[in-house]
């Protein structure tokens, strides 16, 4: 793990407290828990806290640490100058929740491109992508060939559907090669290649 960590202990008898000071700098920008586990016997003590890492202020961090304090009459029976302490210190990443897609501001920004042509490139009667070749009434608005075959007008302009209407080649081109969202999920937003 891109960490660094260090610790000390003090033992303040004035105050009544006995203090492990355990300090961390996370080296990148994952969320991870670190533990500090006391396993002299007799002390049952444990303390997890999860970090998020930013852009730390490294002197500030050094100061400040992370700081578990408990009474010393808690430890009296086994701190004495013959005993030591003894803990395990545990730094792990927390494993993050999977997105299915939408991770990053780049897959969000393609995803919203694919939905405005998907939206712009839409059968208005399967109200899914155009499949070519297509069907185009006297305005020039499009239905898929199976869309279109029953129909005597269009479903936009209530126009007659017209026969042999020239239209860009290159559109045919574009809706083969269009991503397809799976059909089988409404909510899916994974893309298929085109037909």
């Amino acid at each position: 793990l891109d960490c660094l960590f260090w610790m000390y202990t003090k033992n303040d008898p004035t105050k009544g407290k006995y203090k492990v000071v355990f300090t961390y700098i996370p080296l990148d920008k994952e969320k991870f828990e670190s533990q500090i586990e006391f396993v002299t016997k007799d002390i049952t003590f444990s303390k997890t806290k999860e970090v998020l890492s930013q852009n730390v202020d490294i002197n500030e961090t050094l100061s400040r640490g992370d700081i578990l304090s408990f009474p010393s009459e808690e430890l009296s029976p086994v701190v004495n100058d013959k005993k030591q302490l003894m803990y395990k210190i545990k730094v792990f990443k927390i494993t993050p929740t999977l997105n299915p897609i939408l991770k990053t501001n780049k897959d969000f920004e393609k995803y919203k491109m694919f939905k405005a042509i998907e939206k712009t490139l839409e059968c208005p009667v399967c109200l899914d992508t155009l499949t070519p070749p297509l069907v185009v009434c006297c305005n020039n608005h499009c239905v898929c060939s199976s869309c279109g075959q029953a129909l005597k007008e269009c479903p936009i302009c209530r126009t007659e559907m017209a026969k042999n209407v020239k239209y860009p080649i290159v559109l045919d081109y574009i809706l083969q090669e269009m991503p397809r969202k799976c059909k089988a999920s409404e909510h899916c937003k994974v893309f298929m290649p085109g037909p």
